[in-house]
């Protein structure tokens, strides 16, 4: 079913879910010339089955004795369905493990392996940014939540489309991870546009969700109107991607914020002139169209989802609402 978003835009559409499997899997082996038609069938109920019952370890079985049987042309090439099924019920299964029964450190072991089993596959690098988000690696985590973000709005990479809720979710995530990384750490540029992959402006734009400001992370010190140095070099990095967007904005507002110390009179007035600093950077980078400031002081702290399992300390809340949103119109 499409997904239809609050400005009436035709969305996109959920994942499709192993239910729908077995039949791709006859798809793609039998439509393929084979050497052992009779194997081959055989293979291809195996792993039918597999699916079925998601049987992870069965479909590796079914997965290796395909490609042995050279049931798939040009081994590993044609074998892409399959390993995105073989792919998602590892990941489906390492999910489903209790907190309690795997560490950390042997999660990340396991999502490596089924990335590099599938590097298309947005889920993993999702839940590889979560995992570094829990253990405080923030810089890890926003680079996996931003290649997710990519592969999410690539419709090559995601041809069936993708659960809106979670595309929300992740991309608040990276921009909480963005809030808490230390230092600025340039986002990885997409070959064929040079724009930055993931968790800034322009990639989000267009891609059936409505996402109206930037997760870009702009910080300053206590009681300061001067960003930090990161802050600044995200700054300049905000205004490069602004000019080369496409389409432009029509009008940007620096929505500026404060953390909860200090008075609201004090605060209303600081936040004002963090987001006129912020203006003035644009422009001086060479950002055209109309650029709004608006004060919100600490009345509008940093949202947190509720179903965030992370513990996030005092300084944690602060950093993250000493801030600065961009947002569209």
């Amino acid at each position: 079913m499409k997904h239809r978003d609050s400005d009436g835009q035709s969305g996109v559409t959920r994942v499709a879910t192993s239910r729908t499997w077995p039949w791709l899997v006859v798809v793609v082996l039998a439509s393929i010339p084979t050497v052992n038609a009779e194997t081959c069938d055989s293979v291809n109920k195996r792993a039918s089955a597999a699916i079925q019952s998601k049987d992870v370890a069965e479909l590796q079985a079914a997965y290796d004795a395909a490609l042995d049987e050279q049931c798939t042309k040009n081994g590993r090439q044609s074998a892409t369905l399959l390993v995105r099924f073989l792919a998602s019920l590892r990941l489906d299964a390492l999910r489903a493990v209790p907190v309690e029964a795997m560490p950390i450190s042997r999660r990340l072991e396991e999502a490596q392996s089924i990335v590099a089993l599938d590097s298309k596959i947005w889920q993993a690098n999702a839940y590889f940014g979560d995992l570094y988000h829990q253990s405080r690696q923030f810089d890890a985590a926003s680079l996996q939540y931003s290649l997710a973000i990519d592969l999410m709005t690539n419709r090559e990479a995601t041809p069936d489309g993708f659960d809106v809720d979670e595309f929300r979710r992740v991309f608040h995530k990276g921009g909480l991870s963005l809030l808490l990384q230390d230092g600025y750490i340039p986002k990885p540029r997409r070959n064929e546009s040079g724009m930055p992959m993931g968790l800034t402006c322009a990639p989000t734009r267009g891609a059936g969700v409505k996402i109206d400001y930037c997760n870009i992370p702009l910080q300053f010190p206590t009681n300061e109107t001067t960003l930090t140095p990161a802050g600044r070099a995200n700054a300049e990095a905000l205004a490069t991607a602004l000019i080369a967007a496409s389409p432009r904005p029509r009008r940007i507002r620096v929505v500026g914020h404060t953390d909860q110390h200090g008075s609201d009179a004090y605060n209303l007035d600081l936040s004002m002139r963090r987001a006129q600093a912020i203006a003035r950077l644009l422009r001086e980078r060479g950002v055209a169209g109309p650029i709004l400031t608006e004060a919100r002081g600490e009345k509008e702290p940093m949202r947190l989802d509720p179903s965030d399992d992370m513990t996030y300390r005092p300084t944690d809340i602060d950093r993250m609402n000493r801030r600065a949103e961009v947002r569209f119109d």
